[in-house]
């Protein structure tokens, strides 16, 4: 199985509950399905600027393909985003696709993890 982490560093997968896995494919997530600032489910975010509040959230303003996009809370601090579990057990993708704007003043590096273990 595979936790993909967009957009930050990753932090272990035991910090953050498995709500959903994702087993079918071609996965798509456009974050159109639930209300801001809500996740989809599954889907996880560190809370480095706040203790109570997502470092990630989606949001009704500035999105790629309207409705919704993600947005980082803040471009100075460490965090992450993590996908539902990916179970390939059955294949593997050809491909990893995603979609990311930063204004002038977002400095922070765009990463994107994978692990074959869950950590």
């Amino acid at each position: 199985m595979v936790r993909l982490a967009i957009l930050g560093i990753v932090a272990t997968a035991s910090l953050f509950p498995v709500y959903a896995q994702v087993t079918l494919f071609p996965y798509k997530q456009d974050f159109d399905s639930i209300a801001p600032p809500m996740l989809p489910p599954g889907w996880a975010s560190t809370h480095n600027r706040y203790p109570l509040d997502d470092d990630f959230s989606t949001t009704s303003t500035s999105s790629y393909s309207p409705p919704n996009a993600v947005l980082a809370r803040n471009a100075t601090l460490e965090q992450a985003l993590l996908t539902p579990v990916f179970d390939f057990s059955n294949g593997t993708p050809e491909y990893i696709s995603f979609y990311c704007r930063r204004s002038s003043s977002f400095r922070a590096p765009v990463v994107l993890e994978l692990s074959t273990d869950g950590g």
